[in-house]
């Protein structure tokens, strides 16, 4: 079946760790999401802008160093089984950014397992100029696809 779909997405995107000072992480974002999908693939590409906060009231200012200015994402789904791709980088000299590969699997037919492993920034608010290499599972009750 051939199968093709264009989505595209502005956000306006307020991320925060919720939490007081020193450990406060927030941002406000400018995003824009083009979904692009054919049969068993999809990607996502993510660009955004970040909206500078003024003075001491900037939790993180460096944050676009290790996030960067885009995500990428590309899917690719097989016997109700997903595979992902997670990219992000900095586009600069000292290349700071992320992977994350993922997995899907059904458990039942509502609910599938997750694993994923990622390595580089931006994992936690909290932490995100701090480079972390992990492994992590859990469920999904909602498939990329």
């Amino acid at each position: 079946v051939y199968k093709r779909q264009v989505a595209n997405q502005v956000i306006l995107n307020h991320q925060s760790n919720g939490r007081g000072e020193p450990l406060s992480r927030s941002w406000n974002r400018l995003m824009f999401n083009m979904v692009f999908e054919r049969d068993r693939f999809a990607m996502s590409f993510k660009p955004w802008y970040r909206f500078k906060e003024h003075g001491d009231d900037d939790d993180n200012p460096d944050i676009e160093k290790y996030l960067g200015h885009f995500e990428w994402l590309g899917l690719y789904q097989w016997h109700n089984k997903t595979l992902s791709l997670m990219l992000r980088n900095n586009l600069r000299s000292d290349n700071k950014g992320a992977v994350e590969i993922g997995w899907s699997f059904p458990i039942s037919s509502r609910v599938k397992g997750y694993i994923k492993y990622f390595n580089g920034y931006g994992e936690s608010l909290v932490e995100y100029n701090h480079s972390v290499e992990s492994i992590g599972i859990g469920v999904l009750i909602s498939d990329w696809l």
